[in-house]
């Protein structure tokens, strides 16, 4: 899904923040969590594993659909500056992130994770 560009990375009514895509997608795979998921039938995975086969976000990273997260997946502690080049960024909400590292502020829930 392409989309025109103008000099400050800014697209239609999102910002293009370049490899956001893919670095989600490894923080919510790779993740180190030391805690186990036990399922109905006392079988025992790690919890990435056990997220990675029941995630309706990851199914959509998988497949290379747009992903809605929370915001401050995107801006965190990594990326302060994000909230000060576009205040939409800042506060509670969404944003909807498309496999071409455009993001969007969205009204919609986030994906289950």
């Amino acid at each position: 899904m392409s989309r025109q560009r103008n000099s400050r990375n800014d697209v239609g009514n999102g910002v293009v923040i370049e490899g956001v895509y893919a670095r989600l997608s490894a923080k919510l795979y790779r993740g180190n969590d030391p805690r186990a998921y036990r399922d109905p039938e006392g079988n025992v995975t790690p919890v990435q594993a056990a997220l990675a086969v029941h995630s309706p976000l990851l199914d959509k990273l998988d497949q290379g659909e747009p992903v809605v997260v929370p915001k401050w997946q995107i801006t965190g502690h990594s990326n302060p500056g994000l909230r000060q080049w576009y205040p939409w960024m800042a506060g509670p909400g969404c944003v909807r992130v498309y496999p071409d590292d455009v993001v969007e502020e969205t009204d919609d829930d986030a994906d289950g994770r």
